[in-house]
């Protein structure tokens, strides 16, 4: 997981290091324990070590777990982007309006009928006329409202259909995934990985068409770069809860 490891500590960016050739473990460290020239501390960070063959076991076993049920993707995604309205409750609002905003245009013709026939007075008339009007406008905007839900929600069962394939398509041999494929698996579904002692957080990218599968979202950060040139400079070694779910840009749904 180069440069997607983060310590919550610090907000610093964590690099790969090994021991001596006869270690037995490797680590991710946080920048922020290098010397202060590098690190930009006055105080080295208090985070610890973290085994990298501990951590790539945790994070590869929860991105399986995405990759495999792309059904919690597409209901997360569908609660974050059209609420937790259905279209059957959509309906039913519709329709209630509907039948509020006739009931309003009935009053207003037993209003005018009223002044008409002389039971009600101009000003009366004017005033209570008003309301109504006023009334009608509000649930006219209310159903406006409700069917630019409808709208969007159209839209999100579209891109969580088209994201459930992608997702479909790449959870074919995961078991067999060699290591360069598990990185690029890796690179292209997480944007950070932040670690808080034992507490790990995985933040996902998800592609929603087959054109975003190409681009690597971590790699659009320029502290991906500048942790990577960082360590190259020091002579690093590179070691091989609820989800936050975050859409790849791309030209169809930003």
């Amino acid at each position: 997981m180069r440069g997607l490891v983060s310590c919550d500590h610090c907000q610093r960016s964590c690099t790969g290091r090994a021991g001596p050739p006869s270690a037995t473990y490797q680590y991710y460290v946080c920048r922020g324990k290098l010397p202060t020239v590098v690190s930009n501390r006055e105080k080295h960070c208090p985070s610890r070590l973290i085994p990298t063959q501990q951590l790539d076991a945790v994070v590869w076993d929860d991105l399986c777990q995405v990759v495999r049920h792309p059904e919690v993707v597409a209901h997360e995604l569908q609660r974050a982007q059209a609420g937790d309205w259905v279209p059957q409750e959509l309906r039913r609002r519709q329709a209630s309006l509907r039948a509020v905003r006739v009931g309003l245009s009935r009053q207003q013709a037993r209003l005018l009928e009223a002044y008409l026939a002389g039971v009600l007075d101009l000003a009366t008339f004017e005033l209570k006329r008003n309301e109504l009007e006023r009334r009608e406008e509000e649930v006219l905007a209310r159903e406006r409202e409700v069917v630019a839900q409808g709208q969007r929600l159209v839209a999100v069962e579209h891109i969580a259909r088209s994201t459930s394939q992608i997702l479909e398509q790449l959870s074919r041999g995961l078991e067999q995934a060699t290591f360069e494929q598990r990185r690029e698996l890796v690179e292209l579904l997480i944007d950070r990985v932040v670690v808080t002692d034992d507490a790990v957080e995985i933040r996902y990218v998800i592609p929603t068409t087959e054109a975003s599968t190409h681009t690597r979202f971590c790699q659009l950060r320029t502290d991906y770069f500048d942790a990577f040139a960082d360590a190259l400079a020091l002579g690093v070694y590179f070691g091989e809860g609820e989800r936050p779910f975050r859409l790849k840009p791309n030209t169809d749904f930003g």
